[in-house]
């Protein structure tokens, strides 16, 4: 339904920026990346000086793999707007796909530095800091994660990950037990 109202937004504007991007959010939250693709680079077309197309185009290259891509598209929407939290995050996220932990790490306080009140992010932050072996920092950014968001069974899952790492096995398992209390499927592989 969505789709059919940003058509017609088009049809009557089809200078629209927000409206082109407006359809390819719509178009990736369905999985279409590539229709959303060439929707952000018309987006672009008409402004490329907007930092949240940019960040739009670098999500839909990530969810496509191709992350050299998406490394770029992350640099630009930094150059337009270094306030942008969510482009530093979008970096981040594409050198751990590279296994540059320690730059990513720089990327995920940075973000956090812009906008401390993502859980997500220190979701990541956690992430990357236990890849680095540095479990007891890890354990303060999915212990804040969680602050924020109480219900990502995600966070739960990756600090029972990390309270195993610290060889606390029985706070662990009561940690993995409550991923699965808010989302059964987590284990099962379904849930991406």
């Amino acid at each position: 339904m969505a789709i059919q109202a940003y058509d017609k937004a088009l049809s009557i504007n089809p200078k629209s920026n927000a409206t082109w991007v407006n359809k390819g959010i719509a178009l990736y939250k369905k999985g279409n990346y590539e229709e959303a693709l060439k929707l952000y680079d018309t987006a672009l077309e008409i402004d490329p000086k907007l930092a949240i197309t940019w960040y739009n185009k670098g999500i839909a290259l990530i969810a496509l793999n191709r992350y050299n891509e998406a490394l770029q598209v992350f640099e630009k929407a930094i150059g337009i707007n270094p306030r942008d939290d969510m482009a530093w995050h979008g970096k981040g996220y594409v050198l751990i796909q590279f296994a540059r932990y320690e730059e990513a790490l720089q990327l995920f306080n940075k973000a956090l530095q812009v906008n401390p009140n993502r859980g997500w992010a220190w979701n990541n932050l956690g992430i990357t800091l236990n890849r680095l072996s540095m479990y007891n920092d890890a354990l303060k950014a999915f212990n804040k994660a969680i602050e924020i968001n109480p219900k990502s069974a995600r966070a739960w899952h990756n600090k029972a990950n990390t309270l195993y790492n610290l060889g606390k096995y029985e706070e662990s398992m009561r940690t993995y037990n409550k991923a699965i209390e808010l989302d059964p499927l987590l284990y099962a592989g379904i849930n991406k």
